[in-house]
């Protein structure tokens, strides 16, 4: 089975993937923990751009967004896998049952930062399930508000942010509306590419690529700082993100689309699923070289035996007999 792809985001997915592993070989040092998020950030961005240039393109081709196909599609390329990781952490790990109501209804960023380790990533596939199930009813009903609709929650994430602190939730690195711009800095992406594309070429030159790199990382680094200033202004990154990605894509660099990040990129969420499962602490030398290699044995094991199975199912006629199957009867 292929699958149409688009330039250099594999190689970004394959940046993202490391920088939450390099992470979480170190989970004592604030420091990478805050890189760890950014790397989650990175891919909430080419989530926000992804979905919102497959809904733009039906929604140009067709006049509308067919809401039920498209949760069919989504369902197949996440559940399968993620339920696979949580049944083998039900079974062998026997983490508190609340925790696995959590994950199990994808509402794992509201369960607090004191849940079991290895169920504590989920939060960010939680983040990702909310934001398809109202992104696309949002698109389909503002259509010609979209622009309007995307800036409106990048000014308003900020605020909900400082109101969380303000009265106590603290956790406003996991909510989804408190981290929601990240994923409407995607969808911005998205709307206004061809006219980067036509108007901004200039960006594409290393410099630009180079400076927005430095900017987004330094702007990372100070993101989740205390200070209320900072707080309102942590949604800039990923508008830098984002804009690494529109020179990443245009420039189609050897670097991003090489086989080895290419195949990195593919197989990111396993990666992401399995890792929780073997790093964590403070890992070094010989004991993280063979942590490592078990993510990848399971990543492995995880793509070609659950997604890839799912994703030939989405790209066949059977999907249209899932449709059938989820309409209610008469």
């Amino acid at each position: 089975m292929t699958r149409k792809r688009i330039p250099s985001l594999d190689g970004l997915r394959a940046i993202s993937i490391i920088i939450v592993v390099w992470g979480h070989t170190n989970t004592s040092s604030r420091v990478l923990g805050l890189y760890s998020f950014f790397g989650v950030q990175i891919f909430f961005v080419i989530s926000g751009y992804l979905i919102t240039t497959l809904l733009l393109g039906e929604h140009d081709r067709t006049g509308t967004i067919d809401l039920r196909a498209f949760y069919v599609r989504r369902v197949l390329r996440i559940f399968p896998a993620a339920y696979a990781y949580i049944l083998v952490i039900a079974l062998f790990f026997r983490p508190p049952l609340e925790y696995l109501a959590y994950a199990f209804t994808y509402t794992s960023c509201y369960a607090g930062p004191h849940g079991p380790w290895m169920l504590g990533h989920l939060w960010s596939l939680s983040v990702e399930e909310q934001f398809y199930l109202l992104w696309p009813f949002a698109l389909l009903l503002a259509f010609s508000s979209r622009k309007q609709v995307l800036w409106g929650v990048m000014l308003s994430v900020p605020v909900i942010r400082y109101v969380c602190i303000r009265v106590g939730w603290l956790d406003i690195h996991r909510y989804f509306p408190t981290v929601a711009d990240s994923l409407a800095a995607g969808c911005l992406l998205a709307v206004y590419f061809p006219a980067l594309s036509r108007r901004c070429q200039w960006m594409t030159r290393p410099w630009v690529a180079a400076a927005l790199a430095i900017a987004a990382l330094i702007a990372a680094r100070f993101q989740w700082s205390s200070r209320t200033i900072v707080l309102f202004f942590s949604g800039v990154v990923p508008l830098f993100i984002a804009l690494i990605m529109f020179v990443a894509i245009e420039r189609q660099d050897w670097f991003l689309n090489n086989f080895a990040m290419r195949e990195i990129g593919t197989l990111s969420y396993s990666i992401y699923l399995w890792q929780e499962m073997f790093l964590g602490g403070n890992l070094g030398g010989f004991d993280l070289l063979i942590r490592l290699c078990c993510v990848a044995s399971f990543a492995y094991g995880s793509y070609y035996f659950v997604e890839r199975p799912a994703l030939r199912l989405q790209a066949a006629k059977p999907i249209a007999n899932l449709e059938t199957l989820l309409t209610p009867l008469p």
